[in-house]
């Protein structure tokens, strides 16, 4: 098992400062099971991303995007 988090608090859009996006939390858990196949070592793992539905914002050049 394995798990990891992000934090990214609210940053400037512009120049100016006059907007900003919200800050947001990420969470990604996931899991992995070691075994050997016809004699060589596998691995099957499995990654969710986004796990408490956050929505994220990105600010570009053109603007907010989402």
């Amino acid at each position: 098992m394995d798990a990891d988090a992000n934090y990214c608090g609210a940053r400037r859009t512009d120049a100016l400062n006059r907007y900003q996006t919200p800050g947001y939390a990420l969470l990604r858990i996931g899991a992995r099971y070691r075994f050997d196949w016809r004699g060589t070592p596998a691995a099957l793992r499995l990654r969710v991303y986004k796990v408490g539905d956050e929505y994220a914002w990105i600010a570009g050049t053109r603007g907010i995007q989402a």
